[in-house]
């Protein structure tokens, strides 16, 4: 078809439909990913969590080690009253 030659109808609405499906398939395509980085988030900032609970836990086991070898100091250089 040259350019001077009307387009056919049933070609434009063709032609239409087809991109009409593109585009839907091009947009399922994308909530499908981001379905999946959303989940992934999540999962993420669930473990992030876990780590943040863990390391608070250390950091109260920490100090009361450290509590404990000041009262250990104290007694062995007799710094307690």
């Amino acid at each position: 078809m040259t350019s001077d030659q009307p387009e056919n109808p049933e070609n434009r609405v063709s032609r239409l439909e087809n991109s009409n499906i593109d585009i839907r398939l091009a947009v399922s395509a994308m909530i499908e990913t981001v379905t999946q980085h959303q989940l992934n988030f999540e999962t993420m900032q669930r473990n992030f969590e876990a780590v943040i609970a863990e390391i608070q836990i250390i950091k109260a086991e920490i100090r009361g080690l450290q509590t404990e070898n000041r009262r250990i100091l104290d007694r062995v250089f007799g710094s307690e009253p």
